[in-house]
C-alpha cells in the first residue's frame, strides 16, 4: 500500500512537472510576442515622428509660399496703381 501512495505522489509530482515546463514554455513564448508587439510600437512610433516632421516641413513650405503669393499680390496692386497713373496721365496728355 505504502508503494502505492509513493507511485501516487510520484506520479502527481511528475505531472506538476509537466504542467510547470508547459508554464515556462508559455510564459517564454508570451515574453517572445511582447518583445516583438514592443518593437514594432517602437517602429509605428518612429513612423508617427517622421510623418509628423514632414507634415511640419510641409506646412512650414506652404506658409512661405502663402507669404510668396501674399508679396506677389501686393506687388501686382502696386503695378495696377501705377499703370492707373500712367493711363490718366496719358489721358491728360492727350486732352491738352
Amino acid at each position: 500500500r505504502t508503494m502505492e501512495v509513493e507511485d501516487d505522489i510520484l506520479a502527481e509530482f511528475e505531472d506538476i512537472e509537466r504542467r510547470m515546463a508547459g508554464m515556462e514554455k508559455t510564459i517564454e513564448e508570451n515574453a517572445e510576442v511582447i518583445e516583438k508587439k514592443e518593437k514594432a510600437l517602437e517602429e509605428k512610433d518612429q513612423v508617427i515622428e517622421e510623418k509628423d516632421k514632414a507634415i511640419e516641413e510641409k506646412d512650414q513650405a506652404l506658409d512661405e509660399k502663402d507669404q510668396v503669393i501674399e508679396e506677389k499680390e501686393k506687388s501686382l496692386e502696386e503695378k495696377e496703381k501705377a499703370l492707373k497713373e500712367k493711363d490718366r496721365l496719358i489721358a491728360e496728355l492727350r486732352t491738352r
